[in-house]
């Protein structure tokens, strides 16, 4: 939810920028660190261990979607607008 800051305020490339910034630390890197920490440990209840590792693997896809509109949709600026220019 943190990045959800950023994408109500994204009128700017600075704050779009900061958005995919965020999005890609906490979805990429700390959500992964965390389910991975869960998973290494012994599991009380091993029906909650297999749905935590399902939703985890439904998550992720649904993360590599947004991810790869929000990749399309900067390029998609970056062509339109000639940023390297």
């Amino acid at each position: 939810e943190i990045s959800t800051i950023f994408l109500n305020i994204a009128k700017t490339i600075y704050t779009k920028i900061l958005f995919f910034i965020v999005f890609t630390y906490i979805r990429f890197y700390l959500y992964y660190q965390i389910i991975y920490k869960y998973l290494n440990t012994t599991p009380n209840n091993i029906i909650h261990y297999y749905i935590i590792m399902l939703f985890s693997l439904i998550f992720t896809v649904l993360n590599c979607i947004w991810y790869k509109k929000m990749l399309t949709i900067m390029f998609n600026y970056k062509k339109m607008h000639n940023i390297n220019k």
